[in-house]
């Protein structure tokens, strides 16, 4: 690289970093959602990983919201039912350390989950705590959904390094992978779904259109554990809407009906196709012949090994390396709940269910209380992006690749404790 080049890019990266700076809402999105595509093309040619980069600016912002500029922001206690949870998981992991059997990956799992993931978990109460907030925040999960959606098709497949089986490009989208991509864009999928009853523009029912493209292109990922959680969340945002807001379920079902409808005329890539028709005509049978199966049956023996205090943190990487197959990187069960049993043992589950529960149910609670449309709106959207990101915690990834669920979580403990998000000049913080 020449020194102009040098210069110019230098300059670009400080353009960039001081407008997401002063935009918290769009760089926490980004700081959550571009660990989805460290393989990605671009991203893998950065000279420094782009989670600490962005957990670098968003402590920054947070210094500038908190000090710098005290009061152009509304900050909201995160409530016990959130907070302990998240906490009594990270000294869990801490003191799983002292007995874990792979304690050097055990120690970058605890240092992440201490470091980015709890930055990201307690950041909505800092910089989501205003409806025009949470918008933005919403609306470039969208705007990268339909980002990725564009250039997945046309810009050449490209595969997670160091993982060559489940994630085989033969007759599947892949962009930096195909699990943690199909999330993205289904997570964004819903957004767009529902974007015509949170704003007034014009352009408003352009979005369920711009979801039926996002949704497609997620099915050609074949990812199954991202899909059926969709699936499973639409039918749940069907539910609620129907119970008050007749006009948005109707605009939710007739997206869902043509969908239906198009989709057997459309061709998705044929493995992907292959799967899901498979997956849908025997799920038990397709599970069963998941790697997943063995790493489930793995953890299973593990928790009934120590039930109470795990086999440390970091150590499924230890049992498993005698069943994972070649080249594949399996370093955790791919179900959130396993993962903390096995390794932690059994007091941090029963805290993270607590936090699931306990954050349902009030954001339940308010939805039911509440009669405003636009309001019942976003409580349900964000209900749907919870359960959405929650169920796909089932299926892959480890804790600290479940970011999005925690703040989610987050999102529905502090709506279902207020009702609304507030707007600066309340005097109800």
């Amino acid at each position: 690289m020449t020194l102009e080049a040098g210069a110019l890019a230098l300059t670009v990266a400080a353009v960039a970093a001081y407008s997401l700076i002063r935009r918290p809402p769009i760089l926490l999105a980004v700081f959550v959602f571009v660990p989805f595509f460290k393989e990605a093309p671009g991203l893998r040619a950065l000279p420094l990983d782009p989670t600490i980069a962005l957990a670098g600016l968003l402590i920054v912002a947070l210094f500038d919201a908190l000090v710098i500029r005290p009061g152009r922001l509304v900050p909201r206690k995160p409530p016990i039912g959130f907070l302990v949870p998240v906490l009594i998981i990270g000294l869990a992991l801490l003191m799983g350390l002292l007995w874990s059997a792979e304690p050097n990956y055990g120690r970058e799992k605890a240092f992440k989950y201490l470091t980015v993931t709890l930055l990201a978990a307690l950041s909505p109460f800092v910089f989501l705590t205003t409806e025009k907030a949470l918008l933005q925040f919403l609306c470039t999960i969208a705007a990268g959904a339909v980002l990725v959606a564009v250039l997945t098709p046309i810009l050449p497949p490209t595969v997670a390094a160091g993982i060559a089986t489940e994630y085989d490009t033969r007759g599947r989208f892949s962009f930096g992978g195909q699990i943690f991509p199909a999330r993205f864009l289904f997570t964004g999928a819903l957004v767009l779904f529902l974007l015509p009853g949170l704003t007034a523009s014009r352009w408003r029912w352009t979005a369920p259109v711009a979801a039926l493209g996002v949704t497609f292109v997620g099915f050609g990922f074949g990812a199954r554990g991202p899909i059926g959680a969709f699936v499973a969340t639409l039918v749940a945002v069907v539910l609620v809407l129907a119970l008050r807001s007749g006009r948005h379920l109707a605009v939710v079902l007739a997206a869902v009906a043509i969908s239906a409808a198009v989709l057997p005329f459309v061709t998705v890539p044929p493995t992907a196709g292959q799967r899901i028709e498979e997956t849908a005509r025997d799920p038990l049978a397709t599970l069963r012949g998941d790697t997943r199966y063995v790493l489930y049956d793995q953890a299973t023996s593990m928790i009934a090994s120590d039930p109470v205090l795990g086999a440390g943190t970091g150590s499924f990487a230890a049992y498993t390396a005698i069943v994972s197959p070649p080249r594949q990187t399996l370093l955790y069960p791919h179900n959130i709940f396993l993962e903390l049993w096995a390794e932690a043992g059994v007091i941090p589950v029963i805290a993270f269910l607590g936090a699931v529960v306990g954050g349902v149910w009030a954001l339940l609670g308010r939805l039911v209380r509440t009669c405003v449309p636009r309001r019942r709106q976003l409580l349900t959207l964000v209900l749907g992006l919870f359960i959405l990101n929650f169920l796909a915690t089932q299926m892959s990834g480890d804790i600290n690749h479940n970011r999005a669920t925690l703040v989610f979580l987050g999102l529905a403990w502090m709506l279902g404790r207020s009702g609304r998000p507030e707007e600066p000049s309340s005097d109800n913080p």
